[in-house]
Order: C-alpha cells, then structure tokens, then sequence
C-alpha cells in the first residue's frame, strides 16, 4: 500500500520553451548575385536584409528589428522581410502587428508552409480560433501532414473542449512525422486526464520507439505506470529518465514516491534529498514541492525501518 506521507507523484510543471533559433542562411543570398547592375536601393536593401538575418541568428530581436524595418522602406512587400518581421513580432507577444506582417508576406509568396502556421499563431494566442483555423487549413493545402500545424489543431480542439478534434489532429501529427515527440506527449495527457491510463501508456511506449532519449515521454510515462498501479515499472522508468542530460529535478521527487509505494523508505529519503540539492536556485524554498519534500525526509527519518 502507498504510505499516507507519499508525495503525489503528478508533479507536471509546464515547460518553459526557448524561442526556435532562427538559422544564419542568407535568405537574400540569390540577389547578390543581381551584380554591378543593381543600383544602390537594391544594395542596401541585400545588405539590411543579410544583417538583420546575423541579428537573428545572435538572438538580437531588438537589432534585428531595426534593420528590417529598414529594408522594408526600401522593399515593403518583400516576402522574407514581412516574414522575419511577424516572426519577430510573434516572439514578442504582438500578435496583432505579427498576423498584419505574415499576412503581407503571403500575399507576395502564400506557398510558405511556416507563414500559414505562424499567422495561425498570431490568431490563436488573440483568442481567434476561427482564423487560426483558416490559417491551418490553407497550410494543410501545402502540407496535409504538417506536424506543428496539426498540433496547434489540437490546442485549438481542446481549447474548445472537443477532445475527438484533438485526438484526430494529434494523431494526423504523428502520420505526418512518426518522431514528432510533442504530438505524443499530448496525446497521452488527453488519456490521462479521461483516466485512460493503458491507452496513455500505449501511446507513451511507441513514442519512445521513436525517441528512446525524450525526458518528457520517458517521465511521463513512469508517471502513467504510478497511475496504473505499477511503482516496479515506474521506477524502472523514472530512473531512466533521471539518468537523461534533460532531466528535470521533479523527476527524483517523483521517484520518491515510487520508491515509497514498493515500501523502499531508505532510497525514497535519498532520491528527496537528490531533488532538494538539484532543485536549489532553480526553484525557491517557498515552493510548495520544496517544502514538502524536506518535510517528507524529516518524517521519513524519524520513522522506524519497517
């Protein structure tokens, strides 16, 4: 039986997600090559433009922005320029100023996959799910099984509680790219929350097949065998997990309580003080989690070996 002092072992926090780095290729490369024909305008335009895709490489939103506002005074319906500048916009949580930018660069090129889905985030994150929608469905038509596309389908899904939307739109995901480790991450989450726990585990394991190396597949699923009943296979599991460079602290807290439920006091006090040592300057000692595993190790220290 688990002990009554168990931690709950759902200790899911979101993710904290870094802006895709934006790679150095000179999208404008194709015009230098116009040569010493090109008259000026042209030539600064290639050069402002090759500058701000080096300022987005560094991460320089700000800089980067100043030099394409730049170019698109010279060249203001360029396709690349509006594009980075939505991007830019889009990172910057103006969702409104982004949805106008890639909206103008479809217009002069609308056979860009990743400007149909960026436009459907500038409407998802105004609460427009109708556009973001539209926007999706013209993505589908250059792409029927984008995998990001379809995984923003299903945010939109459930955001409007149909969680038959999102079960196919994340099932499309993983059609489109079998590796896509986010799709499955979701779609075990919508059967754990529906208590569908073997179906969440099956969907876990053959995301691993894909991704044997995902924390978050890998943790979620020792999580899943806790809620199956099973703490022999979620230790097996969370310690997997734990032993990954990606690993999170909340991992050993979670492999406390598994370790508490097969009855193993003495590796549950060590794995909660592992997540107390890891979870230092990471997570303040207000914590909720924090509190409760140093209050755990004192109990468990003073109770009598079993």
């Amino acid at each position: 039986m688990p002990s009554p002092s168990a931690p709950s072992h759902r200790t899911h926090r979101p993710c904290i997600h870094r802006s895709r780095r934006l790679a150095a290729a000179l999208i404008l490369a194709g015009l230098v090559a116009l040569g010493s024909g090109c008259n000026e305008d042209n030539k600064r335009f290639v050069a402002l433009s090759n500058q701000g895709i080096e300022a987005l490489d560094r991460e320089d939103f700000d800089g980067a922005e100043a030099i394409f506002s730049d170019a698109a005074k010279l060249q203001p319906d360029d396709a690349d320029v509006r594009f980075y500048l939505g991007t830019i916009k889009l990172h910057a949580g103006q969702y409104k100023q982004a949805a106008e930018h890639f909206q103008a660069s479809l217009r002069t090129d609308g056979e860009r996959p990743e400007a149909h889905l960026s436009l459907a985030k500038a409407w998802y994150e105004q609460h427009m799910p109708k556009e973001a929608l539209a926007a999706l469905q013209n993505l589908f038509k250059i792409d029927a099984g984008h995998p990001q596309g379809h995984l923003l389908e299903a945010r939109i899904a459930l955001a409007q509680k149909d969680r038959k939307g999102a079960d196919t739109a994340l099932r499309a995901a993983i059609a489109g790219d079998p590796g896509f480790a986010p799709a499955y991450q979701m779609l075990a989450r919508l059967y754990t929350d529906a208590t569908a726990f073997e179906s969440a585990r099956l969907v876990l394991q053959e995301g691993l097949k894909f991704n044997p190396d995902s924390f978050d597949l890998r943790e979620s699923l020792g999580l899943t065998m806790l809620d199956l009943g099973r703490p022999d296979k979620a230790k097996v599991e969370l310690e997997s997990a734990a032993a990954l460079p990606r690993a999170r602290p909340e991992v050993q807290f979670n492999l406390a309580a598994a370790q508490l439920q097969m009855g193993d006091r003495d590796s549950a006090i060590v794995s909660l003080q592992t997540f107390l040592v890891q979870a230092h300057g990471l997570l303040p000692n207000s914590d909720p989690l924090v509190q409760q595993a140093a209050q755990l190790v004192v109990k468990l220290k003073n109770r009598p070996a079993q």
